[in-house]
């Protein structure tokens, strides 16, 4: 496997597993996620549909992300690095308030 393949698979995994953290955290507070959850569409998911609805949101929403990122990592698309590099500094971030909040 290549330096670029392996960076892109590695930041790949990045992105799915705060993902998977934030969505774990959204079940594990359910009870308070209305008090806490400050993303606005996060809100009026939870308080139209519930944490359910929420979840299978964020579960779509990172399958949708992954997928697209896959389709343009094997078309060898040019602007790949630059795109998965920008959505895992998001991840990041996100990570980083989770973690301190």
């Amino acid at each position: 496997m290549m330096k670029g393949e392996l960076t892109f698979f590695v930041l790949l995994l990045f992105i799915v597993g705060v993902s998977a953290y934030d969505t774990y955290l959204t079940i594990e507070f359910r009870q308070s996620i209305l008090t806490f959850e400050e993303n606005p569409v996060g809100r009026w998911l939870t308080e139209t549909g519930g944490v359910p609805t929420f979840v299978i949101s964020k579960v779509i929403g990172t399958s949708a992300v992954v997928m697209i990122l896959l389709q343009f990592h094997f078309a060898q698309h040019r602007l790949t690095s630059k795109i998965i590099g920008a959505i895992a500094f998001v991840q990041a971030a996100l990570l980083f308030y989770l973690c301190t909040y």
